[in-house]
């Protein structure tokens, strides 16, 4: 599993619970200016929590849980257009 799709499973469970959650933005769309995958939890009362995730290891076949062998993964990301080419079929 990629933080990229435990991010999206984290935010929809939270989603599903009862109050006190008001609203959950990812850090992209609460213009957070990092890398990190993470969430914003902001709460009825004003308050909020900030949650970072960090992959602390990879799937033991190395391609996680939905890729075919050979297919690129959100994990060969290095940030570069290179990469973000090769992740979406463009080279």
């Amino acid at each position: 599993m990629t933080t990229t799709k435990f991010e999206t499973w984290l935010r929809d469970w939270l989603a599903d619970t009862p109050d006190p959650i008001h609203r959950i933005e990812t850090f992209e769309e609460a213009g957070m200016l990092t890398r990190d995958r993470g969430l914003v939890v902001h709460f009825e009362d004003g308050s909020e929590i900030q949650l970072t995730l960090v992959q602390s290891s990879r799937a033991r076949n190395g391609r996680g849980l939905d890729t075919k062998p050979g297919e690129p993964t959100a994990d060969d990301d290095d940030g570069s257009w290179e990469a973000a080419a090769r992740i979406n079929g463009i080279r």
